[in-house]
Order: structure tokens, then sequence, then C-alpha cells
């Protein structure tokens, strides 16, 4: 799929999925990155917490990932749609603002846990609790503003930039393959990408089969929610505007009418005007709840359907995935 083709994938709200620009599902995946390595830096504040061992190693790859990778390939990326939005609507300004605010603080904070642990480092009786509460700090520094993005910038940007928009940022877009989550794991971080595996690993033969499914299925439908909420606030922020400019228009007629009669076909169609937008607008926010009910129960729908497959599959040499017959 091209940017291009998936630039047109401005949501319709009654008619299932957008596509995904490239750009946009790459920054996405590289925000699951991120929380990934903060799982693991907590893991580590964990184990500190209860006065076990950590591995300081582990945290100083975690951070050094997290101080180069995002300031030098992930932020320009975002820099580039922050750019196209602006262009097309100046009234995002104010979150675009709120996002480099915060691309500069969690820099700033970033390079000052890396200096408590580097005097850590030099220094293996010193206190940990500077260092448990500053690494406390940046992760929940990156959740909000990572959260905040998606909802703030990247969801807003499929309905407001346009197919020529998005080529023009593909085309300056670097490619980079990522160190620890690309084709090829960088030597340096090979301990780190170990890890991360291993914790994968852990998950898996401690979760039950249908507990894994469940929890899926879970986070889907909360990510089908969440897609619903925002698609709700943007179509009401539509709305708002638009009966805004109506009662401006409304004053204007009103302004320039020359007599009774003049005011009442002004009010008029000013009634008419107003009910048409608000039919128009329970429709929409109709549409929205019944697809969003749909998306957030066929997570549960598939994953059971893959559940009975699993616990029915034939064994027989064929290899048939079909379910048996019951006697």
């Amino acid at each position: 799929m091209t940017t291009g083709d998936a630039g047109t994938g401005a949501r319709d709200a009654g008619r299932g999925r957008r596509h995904v620009p490239e750009l946009l599902a790459v920054l996405r995946n590289e925000h699951r990155y991120a929380a990934r390595l903060l799982g693991v830096l907590e893991e580590q504040v964990d184990a500190l917490e209860r006065g076990e061992q950590s591995d300081p190693g582990m945290v100083r790859d975690v951070m050094d990932y997290m101080t180069r990778f995002p300031d030098q390939y992930h932020h320009p990326k975002e820099d580039l749609i922050f750019r196209e939005m602006l262009r097309r609507d100046p009234e995002v300004r104010e979150s675009v603002d709120r996002l480099l605010e915060d691309h500069k603080r969690i820099g700033r904070e970033g390079a000052e846990l890396v200096a408590v642990l580097e005097r850590a480092s030099r220094d293996r009786s010193a206190d940990t609790v500077e260092l448990q509460k500053r690494a406390r700090r940046y992760a929940s520094s990156l959740y909000q503003h990572m959260r905040f993005e998606e909802a703030a910038i990247f969801e807003r940007s499929l309905s407001l930039l346009e197919p020529v928009d998005w080529e023009s940022v593909d085309a300056e877009m670097r490619s980079i393959d990522d160190p620890v989550f690309g084709a090829r794991v960088d030597p340096e971080f090979e301990s780190l990408y170990e890890h991360l595996a291993d914790r994968v690993t852990r998950v898996r033969t401690g979760i039950s089969a249908l507990e894994l499914f469940h929890f899926v299925a879970a986070i889907e439908s909360l990510s089908a929610v969440s897609e619903g909420v925002v698609e709700m606030a943007t179509l009401f922020a539509d709305r708002s505007r638009h009966f805004r400019d109506e009662r401006k228009r409304f004053a204007r007629d009103l302004r320039s009418s020359h007599g009774p009669q003049d005011v009442f076909e002004a009010s008029r169609s000013a009634a008419r005007s107003h009910r048409a937008s608000f039919e128009e607008a329970l429709h929409d926010a109709g549409a929205i709840l019944t697809k969003t009910r749909s998306e957030a129960i066929n997570p549960y729908v598939s994953w059971l359907r893959e559940l009975r497959r699993q616990v029915f599959r034939s064994p027989d040499a064929s290899g048939s995935d079909e379910p048996r017959a019951s006697s």
C-alpha cells in the first residue's frame, strides 16, 4: 500500500476501518517499541523498590536507545506531520506546541536520568531513591506524551491531511533501520534484544491459551472504543464549528432585514438549517456508535472462534483444520 493510497483513508464513520498511511503506521509501531522498553525500565525499578537485585546494564541500554533513537529519527518524522497539519489547519498549533515542548522536556528528563545512572555506576553504595523517582517520572512523561500525540495529532491527521500531503511527507522521510526492532540488531543492543525476547517467552509460557486470547481481545476492544471516543469528539467539534457558523449567518441576516417579514424568513431558514444539521449529527453519531460496538465485539468473536478451532482440531493425517464432528 502506498502512502498516497493510504492518504485517501480519512475515516468514513459508517464504512469500516481507515487505511493508515505508512508513516503513521511506522510512528505508532515506534510508540509500541518505546512502551516495551519502558516496561523493561519499570521492571528494573520494581526490583529496586522490592530490595532485589537489578540490572544496571539493562537500564543503561534502555536509556541509551531512548535518548538517542527517538531524538534523531522518531521526532523528525513527527515534525513532518506537524508541518503539514499546521499548513492545513492553524488551529492545531496549540497541540503541536505542547508536543514540541514535551520532546524538549522528556529529552531533559532522559539526560538527567542517564546522569543519575552514571553516578550510581561509580558508587554502588549510593541511594537508589533518586534513580527510582527519575525513572518513574521519565516513564510517566513518555506514556502521557504518546497517548496525547496519538489522540490529538495522529487521529486528527487522518481526516485533515490529503493524499498529496502524505506523498510530500513520505518523500522526505528518512529510511532508518531500528537498532533494536529492525531487521538487524545492533551488537550494542544485543543483550537488550535478548532480554525483550525472554520477557515475551515468560509471558507466553506463564499465561494459558484462553487467558492470552482474552487479553489480546480486550486490548483490541479497548483500542476500538478509544478510536470511537476520538471520532465522537471530532464529530462534535466539527458540528460545534458548523453551528457557530450558522449562528453568525443568522445574525447577519437579522442585521440586514428590513421588516418583520424578513425577520420571520430568516428565523424560519435558520430553524430548518439547525434541524437538518442536528439530524445529520445524530445520524453520524449513531453510525460511529454502531461501528464501535461491532469493532469492540469482533475481537472476542474471532479469538474464541480460533480457540475452538485449536481445541477441536482434527489430528488425522490429512492435516485438516476443520473441527471434528461431534459423536
